[in-house]
């Protein structure tokens, strides 16, 4: 189909790549001191090639390829943008790039060129082509995608013992995208994870699912593409499993029953599994109409899916960052200024203020979304915020609890949820600076946000919290939590932040950011804030590329996933094999 209705702008589309490691702190394993990483080198056989060169003549030096995971001596492998219009089918663009496994991508566009501004969340990059889709209502999908989230350091053999820690599903310690539903080899084990997707069969008929896989293993079918309906119909337990990939038909319970599909349709396939030994395989195949044989499922066979669900326009009802010329403090007694958080001052709690709320600008009657920066101090016993009315002292919705905790020892930690507020616990560290983040719903309405590669739902009179460090990874989380104000009283509207309870305050706050559900996406989640723009307003698209470090052990996740086929190594623990840190372990690559 020709593209004659794109504008002259369109077809000018701009494939510009942002090189750095934007607020990783991945380090470049460059041993040799030569300014090109050691395993980038190593796998692409580049150890004789200059920085500075352009090896392949594509445009881009030596060093951008390298930052870019990227073959130095092949022309076409290089971050690129592909657009068609599809205007008679669907009236929607289409933009295609190449990805490679452990780097993150984000689309950007710009209708002058004077500016760009973020298009949807992140991509995981997988290894193959990524294609966003954009139509004429501002909705942002993404084609072939399999999910894919691991945590490190599982003791057990049944996936029960995965399912049951404190942080599956929330906080996983890897997330990464496939491009087949299979887990790659490592040689390493003591993990299990979790592989999503959404499919539709490629004809109405009846489909069998399979499982071969040499640890424990249980794959689920939704008849929708919500979780509500998950039901296993496959599994493989620490005694029966598959001593090579490919045998699909061992066990009896390995395979499903003959299951109606209908094409047009997406199902949530949902496989969880452990590692119990290394070079372990696991894979899921499907066979039916369509289908040649029994097939391992791949992304092609993945529904698109929203990734930019509820844009919304910026409204603030509350912002503090104390870095004006003449700072004021959000509570206006028993305080005082302190240096920042993030560069220039905060505000620290010496006692409970005598008027102990702040008010908001405004109130939200639907959604709200609250950030901010926290450091406890060595001492800080107690200090208790809380979400409410100003008008009626009943009506009290989301509950944190900043306090030293007394267990087998002293720690201090975030507690948060019900009427108690103590529902959930994070144990955090004391003089150690976190961001906090919750989203909040009082609306009938559940409220769809983007949390890491996850679309999540806020149900009535309840919120999610979520806490991470400076560098956005995820130190702990919690979802569902109750408010608490009680079901005979329920919350009209919130607009006001009140310190409800202080005990020996020594607290730090800062970057204060409260609104009625709009994210900026300073920590962990992922920001919705922007207009949906008509197709011709989005003229000229770029890609930024940059590196992750999940583990936070300073070594990137791609050199990590290629180290990992010879070594062992997992890019979602900080200590693969137990006693002995990755960062020492790559000392001898």
């Amino acid at each position: 189909m020709s593209p004659s209705s794109f504008n002259i702008r369109t077809l000018q589309i701009a494939a510009t790549l942002f090189l750095g490691l934007a607020g990783s702190q991945a380090q470049t394993l460059d041993l040799n001191d030569d300014g090109l990483p050691d395993v980038w080198q190593q796998y692409y056989s580049a150890s004789a090639v200059a920085p500075d060169e352009d090896s392949d003549k594509d445009g881009f030096t030596n060093r951008d390829e390298s930052r870019a995971g990227t073959d130095p001596f092949l022309a076409t492998d290089y971050p690129r943008i592909d657009a068609i219009w599809l205007q008679d089918s669907d009236s929607s663009i289409h933009l295609t790039f190449p990805t490679k496994e452990g780097k993150r991508y984000q689309l950007e566009h710009s209708a002058t060129l004077s500016g760009f501004g973020p298009m949807g969340p992140d991509v995981k990059g997988s290894g193959q082509m990524a294609k966003i889709i954009m139509s004429d209502d501002g909705v942002i999908s993404a084609n072939n995608f399999i999910l894919h989230e691991q945590w490190a350091d599982i003791v057990g053999n049944d996936v029960a013992d995965l399912i049951s820690i404190p942080a599956y599903p929330t906080s996983p310690d890897g997330i990464s995208g496939l491009t087949r539903l299979e887990i790659p080899r490592t040689k390493t084990s003591g993990y299990g994870g979790r592989i999503r997707t959404l499919i539709t069969p490629p004809e109405t008929g009846h489909y069998v699912f399979y499982i071969s896989s040499a640890s424990p293993a249980t794959l689920s079918l939704s008849i929708d593409s919500s979780e509500t309906y998950l039901s296993p119909i496959a599994s493989l337990n620490a005694t029966q499993l598959s001593p090579a990939p490919n045998l699909w038909d061992i066990y009896p319970n390995q395979s499903s029953t003959s299951l109606p599909l209908v094409v047009g349709t997406s199902y949530l396939l949902d496989l969880n599994y452990l590692s119990t030994s290394a070079n372990s395989h696991t894979q899921v195949a499907w066979s039916g109409p369509g289908i040649d044989g029994i097939q391992v499922i791949s992304s092609e066979s993945s529904a698109k899916t929203d990734i930019s669900p509820n844009l919304v326009a910026e409204q603030i009802l509350l912002q503090q960052d104390y870095n004006s010329d003449s700072p004021t403090l959000l509570w206006e007694t028993n305080t005082e200024l302190a240096p920042g958080l993030n560069g220039g001052q905060a505000e620290r709690i010496l006692d409970r203020p005598t008027d102990s709320r702040a008010i908001f600008a405004t109130g939200t009657t639907e959604h709200l979304y609250a950030s901010w920066l926290v450091k406890m101090e060595s001492g800080h016993e107690d200090l208790n915020l809380r979400f409410r009315n100003r008008l009626d002292f009943r009506q009290i919705g989301p509950t944190i609890d900043m306090e030293t905790v007394t267990t087998s020892g002293v720690e201090v930690a975030i507690r948060a949820g019900g009427t108690s507020g103590h529902d959930v616990q994070i144990p955090l560290l004391f003089d150690t600076t976190y961001r906090v983040e919750i989203v909040a719903n009082i609306s009938s309405e559940p409220y769809l946000y983007q949390a890491g590669l996850a679309s999540l739902n806020v149900a009535e009179d309840t919120f999610d919290l979520y806490v991470s460090d400076t560098t956005g990874r995820l130190i702990g989380s919690a979802r569902g939590l109750a408010f608490r104000a009680s079901a005979d009283n329920p919350i009209q509207t919130l607009d006001a932040l009140q310190i409800s309870f202080s005990d020996s305050p020594n607290i730090i706050f800062d970057d204060f950011e409260i609104s009625a559900g709009s994210i900026q996406g300073n920590g962990f989640l992922s920001a919705n804030t922007g207009e949906a723009h008509s197709r011709a307003a989005r003229d000229f698209f770029r890609v930024q590329v940059a590196d992750s470090d999940q583990d936070a052990d300073g070594i990137s996740d791609w050199a990590e996933m290629q180290l990992a086929r010879g070594q062992s190594l997992l890019f979602f623990d900080a200590e693969s094999q137990d006693g002995t840190p990755d960062a020492t372990e790559t000392q001898t690559i």
